[in-house]
């Protein structure tokens, strides 16, 4: 079984660098593309839209090039608009594409200026784009994870006014396909808790992975943080254990998250948990964002006295101190000890059960 310690900043940092590197100066991948994305062809490919194309001078600008005016045009409404649409297919979910353009503020001295617009490939991308001065092409791109084999795109003014963005040169590349192949992913319930494991096939650029808990299947926190293995093409297994599982029927989610910092979800499964829980101790908010951190126990009578102990991914104890532990009065942990990001075990020893919990800090 494959155990996996955090990464430490300095190799994190290389290997993003590394990546970015070589998505920078290496071969472009062919991916899903625009019809007409340079507007030459006047509004073909962009069927449904109240477009606006023209050679660059009618904007201000100079050549003899096709671009496209995005504005609010006359009346409030937003059925004059003049937008950008484009039904887009054959994306593959899950994997990482990068969208190029350019821009500009139309070349006039009529307000609004600044002026922006939105960007939307439905709830893959939503990005304000915003220009100022005069007509000066400037180019921008976005990434995005594709969550759809078709995504409907859009650029909207976000002003009131006929003389707004000019757009050209519209396309997409593939920068990593699906960043993992996930091969299973199960959920079985042990005496201290419930254990999770999935293994991998292949992995692209894979950061991390996060395993989410939910007690309806709807609404998931995240409870455990796994590095992943950045690239790999060898089988690879995975194993985490929640040590502070839901009593009865829980739902477990497997996220992934590749080096640009997107998310893909993978697959979801149920385990049924009837373990002893004694005085089961409860960490909140969890995953804990630079702020408090709180320890708190259920079915205390009275005051107890107990060590606390906090110990890291790899063991290492950060934290040993004696507490006292009252009902309904939860421990500030950040005032104990300052936690860097990474994963950590919680341990109180209480009426002769050892309770534990995972408390994860980003």
């Amino acid at each position: 079984m494959r155990t996996l310690l955090p990464l430490s900043t300095a190799l994190r940092t290389l290997r993003l660098l590394v990546l970015f590197t070589a998505v920078g100066i290496g071969p472009v991948m062919s991916a899903q593309s625009f019809v007409n994305g340079n507007f030459e062809s006047g509004s073909t490919g962009w069927t449904g839209c109240t477009l606006e194309t023209g050679t660059a001078p009618t904007y201000g600008g100079t050549g003899t090039g096709r671009v496209a005016e995005v504005d609010a045009h006359f009346s409030t409404s937003p059925s004059d608009d003049r937008i950008l649409c484009q039904s887009i297919s054959g994306f593959t979910i899950g994997s990482v594409y990068r969208i190029d353009f350019d821009a500009t503020r139309r070349g006039n001295n009529t307000p609004p200026d600044p002026v922006s617009v939105t960007m939307t490939m439905d709830d893959a991308l939503n990005q304000t784009i915003t220009r100022t001065g005069g007509y000066a092409m400037v180019p921008g791109y976005f990434y995005f994870t594709a969550s759809l084999t078709t995504h409907a795109f859009f650029v909207k003014p976000n002003f009131q006014g006929p003389f707004g963005m000019v757009f050209d040169n519209l396309s997409l590349t593939l920068v990593s396909a699906l960043p993992i192949n996930l091969v299973y992913f199960n959920a079985e319930a042990e005496s201290g808790g419930v254990r999770l494991r999935w293994s991998t096939a292949t992995e692209q650029n894979n950061d991390h992975f996060t395993v989410q808990r939910s007690i309806d299947g709807l609404a998931f926190e995240d409870v455990l943080h796994v590095d992943g293995a950045g690239s790999s093409q060898l089988p690879l297994d995975y194993s985490a254990v929640d040590l502070s599982p839901i009593h009865g029927l829980a739902y477990y989610r497997l996220k992934q998250t590749d080096a640009y910092g997107m998310g893909t979800l993978l697959q979801v499964v149920s385990v049924q948990f009837s373990g002893a829980r004694g005085h089961p101790l409860t960490v909140y908010p969890n995953p804990s964002v630079g702020g408090a951190a709180w320890l708190c126990t259920r079915n205390l009578d009275a005051d107890v006295v107990v060590p606390l102990s906090i110990t890291d991914q790899q063991g290492h104890i950060v934290l040993m101190k004696v507490i006292t532990m009252r009902p309904g009065i939860p421990v500030d942990l950040t005032a104990l000890v300052q936690l860097r990001p990474g994963s950590y075990t919680v341990t109180v020893p209480i009426a002769g059960a050892t309770e534990r919990v995972h408390l994860v800090v980003l």
